[in-house]
């Protein structure tokens, strides 16, 4: 029996660590302090809250002392790992600390706006909250699935019949042959964004094409073309000042990070060629 224990893995590495331990503290001998885990009694509420927000019920006593004695083993972890380096050069410990100094940015509040900057923001981003044109059309479709000789036939063929004042002939599609006030986000999802961006070129009343898109060519004949517009100021107020504060956050971390690059010299090296700070 013992000497399965002995020849046991874990035995050997919580002795290693053990050692390890014991050898840092040795040649770094700590102060007294830093042996010291000091809970506030707020810390103490918020674990309380926390174990009754998941388990909606007050812990008991030895709930709560597990509770701490979680919390402390967090902390001396920590501890314990920083004084033997495991923090250092550890790209997630990195991120997670820039993640926490994003985190505090955002938390800086801007001041509220005045009327005349709200106003003057809407005014400069007002496609923003313009409304989606909508479409109403027809379209024929022509599938790319031919030679190109038969598809540059089909094409003119086409075109001379549009020519002659004939509807124009297509291949069968499930994709629909009319669209009556669609949105231009329910076009991008029937047609795709090139369909879409090329509508803006089609003459309103006429057949023309074709217009292509990524199913396809297609003959297309807009009815209607309902144009969007920017809404009343006092319907988005609420959208249109968390923008602004927006805005106002991201200039604002923008220039921390220019500051904070300026106050270090930054010297990166490679096949690309040197870059210092003053390239970043």
């Amino acid at each position: 029996m013992l000497v399965r224990i002995l020849k046991e893995p874990l035995l050997h590495f919580l002795v290693l660590a053990l050692l390890i331990f014991l050898v840092f503290d040795v040649l770094n001998p700590p102060r007294e302090e830093a042996r010291v885990i000091t809970i506030s009694e707020g810390r103490v509420e918020q674990l309380r809250a926390r174990f009754e927000s998941t388990w909606l019920r007050p812990p008991s006593d030895e709930e709560m002392a597990l509770q701490v004695r979680n919390y402390a083993l967090d902390e001396i972890y920590s501890r314990e790992a920083r004084a033997l380096g495991l923090d250092q050069n550890d790209a997630v410990v990195k991120r997670r600390l820039r993640q926490k100094m994003e985190f505090m940015l955002q938390d800086i509040t801007p001041r509220e706006p005045t009327r005349d900057e709200i106003e003057t923001f809407f005014a400069k981003n007002d496609d923003r909250y313009r409304s989606e044109t909508r479409y109403s059309f027809e379209q024929v479709f022509v599938s790319l699935d031919r030679e190109t000789a038969e598809l540059e036939a089909i094409v003119d063929a086409q075109q001379k019949q549009i020519e002659s004042g004939a509807r124009p002939a297509g291949d069968n599609t499930l994709l629909p042959a009319a669209m009556n006030s669609a949105s231009e986000r329910q076009i991008e999802r029937q047609f795709g964004t090139d369909f879409l961006l090329a509508l803006a070129d089609v003459p309103s009343g006429v057949w023309h094409g074709p217009v292509r898109s990524g199913l396809g060519m297609h003959f297309v004949r807009i009815s209607r073309i309902q144009r969007g517009e920017p809404p009343a100021l006092e319907t988005v107020y609420a959208k249109v000042l968390d923008d602004w504060k927006y805005e106002k956050r991201s200039a604002a971390k923008s220039a921390f990070e220019t500051a904070l690059l300026e106050r270090y010299e930054v010297r990166a090296e490679g096949g690309s060629g040197a870059m210092s700070s003053a390239d970043l």
